[in-house]
């Protein structure tokens, strides 16, 4: 009854001319009021002071669905919090069953909030997370649900970015092209558009158009169009070029804030722990990855001092992300192999299945079998190597996998005494029309028949690195 009074008292003074203030019934101290009788007060009392009973409603009612609203936006900001977490320190499994219960969630005004202002971005982000982890069939379901909400531009274009990336993983190029093309309309010059559409071009083995010549002369890029970009060029044999533009200090979380949007965000003690989880979730990629791709790059070119050099360095960064962390066991396991050690080579690898095991996708798979076949041919071990190229050329799936895996079953053919199923092989990797430095390499070993080429080995200038 006091909440309900004080409720009452403030709504009065704004409403009413104090000089038609009535007497307030006098109770004796201790004396209980009856609650038939406090409730007829409370309906008489806003009609004494000249309120109709309908506004006084109308206005406890207002004042209601305010007090909801915020208490359900403040779920809203605990649950980003969490997810962020559970995000930075890996736990994929725990994240999945909260997005499930987030998107159940029973609060009809946040509910609401998001049909009307943000239709369908919860379950494209849940698409991508589900993406992320290989589920591509059922992350492609959320994308079209997510899809089939209308909403603004801004948001249209980041889940129609969603379901393009996810076509574009399933193999689904034409599809994925015109789901960019449409998501241009709605958020033209975004830089994440030009990654995605970038990846499209690359999976399919068009190496210059997802380079884009532009892109490297570009000085705001992205870490994920670094990353992009770099690949293209390893691919093109152009070693330093990739190390160069790698070499750079990765962004934190606050560049996604306007300094308005960052006050706002971290006026509070749950803003700001917010802010400092989605930071170090952000790090816990951008930061090892930045070392991992300057360490692919050094295996590539056959420079194994610098490619240690940078494992050790992505080694120090890493934190608990499943994908970043598989990757770190692929190339340390080849960089135990460059110097003979086998026993690291084989530790590593099998973390590396395990890993896969754990959270078995296609793509982790077929890594799997690729970095086991380059590691071992370092060691000099062609049938195992010829083996586990074997196994993933069957997981192969886009066509520039399955032109990298062509070229290194050729190389291992050639070195266990396989000449005419390497010569076959290396037919094939010309025949794709790729301008990669593997079909380069494949037309000069044709040409010159018995006479095999010197590995590459090129020493890289890293700078400060």
């Amino acid at each position: 009854m006091g909440g309900l009074g004080f409720a009452h008292a403030h709504v009065n003074r704004f409403l009413a001319p104090p000089s038609k203030a009535p007497a307030v019934p006098y109770r004796e101290k201790g004396q209980r009021a009856k609650p038939a009788v406090a409730f007829a007060f409370s309906l008489a009392y806003p009609r004494a002071m000249g309120m109709s009973g309908l506004i006084f409603a109308a206005t406890l009612g207002y004042m209601g669905i305010l007090a909801w609203l915020i208490a359900d936006l403040g779920h809203s900001r605990r649950w980003r919090l969490r997810r962020a977490e559970l995000g930075a320190r890996g736990d994929w499994q725990e994240l999945t069953e909260y997005f499930e219960k987030e998107i159940g969630c029973r609060r009809p005004l946040l509910r609401l909030f998001r049909t009307m202002v943000l239709p369908g971005l919860l379950e494209a982000e849940y698409a991508l997370h589900l993406s992320n982890q290989g589920e591509h069939e059922k992350a492609l379901a959320w994308a079209d649900r997510a899809g089939s909400r209308s909403g603004w531009r801004k948001v249209l274009g980041k889940k129609l970015k969603v379901r393009a990336l996810i076509l574009c993983r399933l193999g689904r190029y034409q599809e994925a092209e015109a789901v960019v093309a449409k998501s241009r309309v709605s958020s033209a010059g975004e830089a994440q558009t030009e990654v995605v559409e970038g990846l499209i071009q690359l999976y399919q083995g068009r190496v210059e158009a997802a380079l884009g010549q532009q892109a490297i002369h570009e000085p705001r890029l992205t870490s994920a169009a670094r990353a992009l970009v770099s690949t293209a060029l390893v691919l093109m044999g152009r070693f330093q070029d990739a190390v160069n533009i790698l070499i750079y200090e990765p962004s934190n979380v606050l560049v996604y804030f306007k300094p308005d949007e960052l006050q706002q965000v971290t006026r509070d003690d749950l803003g700001r722990r917010l802010v400092l989880a989605l930071d170090e979730k952000h790090a816990s990629v951008t930061r090892p990855a930045r070392h991992l791709e300057i360490a692919s790059a050094c295996f590539e070119a056959g420079d194994w001092q610098s490619l240690e050099r940078a494992v050790r360095r992505a080694e120090r960064e890493l934190k608990s992300h499943p994908i970043v962390e598989r990757i770190y066991l692929r190339l340390q396991a080849c960089s135990c192999a460059s110097k003979g050690d086998t026993a690291g080579t084989e530790n590593n690898l099998a973390r590396v299945r395990q890993s896969v095991d754990e959270a078995p996708n296609r793509s982790a798979k077929y890594e799997a079998h690729q970095a086991a076949g380059r590691a071992y041919s370092l060691l000099g071990w062609s049938e195992r190597a010829f083996s586990e190229f074997q196994e993933a050329a069957k997981l192969a799936l886009h066509p520039l996998e399955q032109h990298t895996t062509k070229y290194w079953l050729a190389r291992a053919a050639e070195a266990a005494g396989r000449r005419e199923e390497a010569l076959g092989n290396f037919r094939r990797v010309v025949a794709d029309g790729f301008n990669t430095r593997m079909s380069a390499d494949a037309r000069a070993r044709l040409d010159a028949p018995g006479v095999t080429p010197q590995p590459v080995s090129e020493s890289l200038n890293l700078g400060e690195y």
